[in-house]
């Protein structure tokens, strides 16, 4: 029922047990620009491709998910990004490197 809401903004799904298959409406979400996906361990890196091809995302939290590593392609694959919450997400660059690379993109990570 949700994929059926194409003027949505704005989703929370946190806590809500949902994975990658779970995941597969929110490709018809096209005005999507937040997604929250904490605590959610079946969301995988299979889920990025997807949410990648929406082109308003510029919000999206994988904080306590199954996305590992995250790497700066993946990041670089969300068109509209502005914020990434990547808090207990492995990634497979340095901080240095993501600050360099996206300099206007803001983001929280583990110190």
């Amino acid at each position: 029922a949700l994929g059926q809401l194409e003027n949505l903004e704005v989703l929370n799904l946190q806590l809500c047990n949902v994975g990658d298959d779970e995941l597969r409406f929110v490709s018809s979400l096209k005005n999507l620009r937040v997604l929250e996906l904490y605590g959610n361990g079946r969301v995988t890196r299979r889920s990025l491709p997807m949410l990648q091809e929406l082109p308003r995302l510029e919000s999206v939290t994988l904080t306590h998910t199954g996305v590992h590593p995250v790497t700066l392609d993946d990041v670089a694959g969300f068109p509209a990004l502005r914020e990434l919450n990547l808090l207990d997400v492995q990634p497979d660059f340095s901080w240095a490197e993501m600050e360099a690379r996206f300099p206007g993109l803001k983001f929280s990570v583990d110190d």
